[in-house]
């Protein structure tokens, strides 16, 4: 193994490039900027208004999902009502998640490898806008994971110390036990903090325990783990903070879990067509611009490190995630592709530090000054120089890169803005033929907010409604958002989801 191919494995990252900090302030506030950008003109979709429908009453956990995505919309409707400022929670957590993956990929990987991993981040069409600002439980169970792992490499990778400071007031020795066995537990207990916070967002929060957990007993420097009393204690932690959704499971028959498992049970003969109908998924999801490269990441990560390094550590959270969640349609009920997004998610560490080593420009030298080559011979800069200079000094990168940061940039802004176009207006329904147009799936994303006026809604001398039937969920969904929750939704069909725990159809008999 060459030099180059072991430069991922070691566990301090090189210096920062000085020039990487403001272009991350820059990246953060613009996707900042975008995302709020679009809540101004894009309506709910299918999910946030089921979301927001199942939020306006609390509870312990819900029949979809834990319930801290839940909980956070809650307090969003009582702070801005049900607009489009539900999302602002969700787009911070975001910013949060971005800057986490940063600091990951900063300490394992260098500075412009982080700069690199959070560039493709942010332009991923799905961590972009669905993870990015939508109301969903993909939001904090991607902050959470970034937190965990952020929290826990530290103690497993812990920075070598050159130079050590000189002692000039030693401690005495119970003062520096106390110091060690903090900076050992409290990353694990911390990191236990943030893997509770992702079970209470999302079942596939499993994923980032069981992960890190193969890597422990796989890495010989680190097996030692299993058998020290602190990641038990994260572990203690983190089952008393789910311990909320494991109360209602057992209230309520433990319907949550046999809903979500019963997608993943056999119920027919393998069918390997939606194994390639998951992988299309997923590009898309993704960006084809952004997957090729990140496939080519992953795999170098695979083949060019060793068990105990930090980039296995990474391959650990990613690949069981995308393995298991592709290939469960193939065997089970229902699959989507967003069950993997989480695992591609730690995949664009990788991506960062393919993308530094291969993206830099190659260095050239410098030929020798003339004799009236140097300053003095130089005339003094104009005063528009020295900022204009600090834009484009010289290229920071290969031309390839450049343009695919570019073109990749190009192509997730167009998504979004034909997206919030196409809801704005029916100029798309128009163009498409009529059967065509009919299938279209932004019609979904529509908002059914006139309905809210209707007059069989409203109260009069002789009439007040009692309820408010629906369809199905997703319907419901809807109509609980355009009539702003003055009445219970009740939905008539065998597949009712969290409706049947808001109201029961039977104390509305006769009304």
């Amino acid at each position: 193994m060459t030099q180059a191919q072991t430069r991922s494995s070691a566990p301090v990252a090189q210096a920062a490039d000085p020039h990487l900090r403001p272009a991350l302030i820059l990246i953060v506030l613009f996707a900042c900027a975008r995302t709020l950008s679009a809540l101004s003109f894009t309506g709910f979709g299918v999910d946030e208004g089921y979301t927001v429908a199942m939020s306006r009453d609390l509870s312990l956990s819900y029949f979809d999902h834990p319930p801290l995505h839940q909980w956070i919309t809650h307090v969003a409707l009582v702070l801005f009502g049900a607009g489009p400022l539900v999302r602002l929670p969700f787009v911070v957590l975001a910013m949060g998640t971005g800057w986490y993956l940063y600091r990951i990929t900063a300490r394992i990987f260098g500075g412009r490898a982080g700069l690199w991993a959070l560039l493709a981040f942010g332009i991923s069409p799905y961590f972009y806008a669905v993870a990015g600002s939508w109301v969903s439980p993909d939001g904090p169970l991607l902050f959470s994971m970034a937190a965990a792992c952020n929290a826990v490499l530290p103690v497993l990778f812990p920075p070598p110390v050159l130079f050590p400071p000189p002692v000039l007031f030693p401690q005495p020795a119970n003062a520096q036990a106390r110091a060690q066995a903090a900076a050992v537990w409290r990353p694990w207990l911390w990191f236990g903090f943030w893997t509770g916070m992702a079970g209470l967002s999302k079942y596939l929060g499993v994923f980032l325990p069981l992960g890190l957990f193969a890597f422990l007993a796989l890495s010989p420097r680190h097996r030692h783990w299993i058998r020290h009393p602190a990641p038990w204690a994260a572990a203690f932690v983190a089952a008393a903070i789910i311990a909320p959704v494991l109360i209602w499971n057992a209230q309520n028959g433990w319907v949550s879990f046999a809903f979500q498992a019963g997608r993943a049970l056999p119920v027919t003969e393998p069918r390997l067509v939606r194994l390639g109908v998951m992988a299309l998924g997923q590009v898309a999801y993704l960006s084809p611009l952004i997957v090729p490269l990140l496939a080519v990441a992953i795999v170098r990560a695979l083949a060019f490190t060793r068990a105990e390094d930090p980039a296995r550590l990474l391959l650990w959270l990613a690949l069981p995630c995308i393995l298991v969640m592709s290939c469960t349609p193939v065997w089970g009920n229902s699959g989507f592709p967003h069950w993997t997004m989480p695992g591609w998610f730690f995949g664009f560490a990788l991506f960062g530090d393919w993308m530094a080593r291969n993206a830099a420009p190659a260095p050239q030298s410098r030929p020798p000054a003339r004799p009236l080559d140097g300053p003095l011979a130089r005339p003094p800069a104009r005063p528009l120089a020295r900022p204009l200079a600090l834009l484009w000094v010289r290229p920071r990168v290969r031309l390839w890169a450049g343009l695919w940061a570019g073109t990749a940039s190009a192509f997730t802004l167009a998504l979004a803005l034909l997206f919030a176009s196409v809801q704005s207006s029916d100029w798309l329904l128009r163009a498409l033929p009529a059967r065509m147009a009919a299938h279209d799936p932004l019609i979904e994303t529509l908002s059914w907010r006139p309905i809210g006026a209707a007059a069989a809604l409203q109260s009069g001398p002789d009439w007040a409604p009692a309820f408010v039937l629906a369809q199905n969920w997703i319907d419901g969904g809807k109509v609980d958002l355009a009539i702003g929750g003055r009445l219970p939704v009740l939905v008539f069909n065998q597949d009712p989801r969290g409706f049947v725990f808001r109201a029961q159809p039977a104390a509305f008999v006769g009304q």
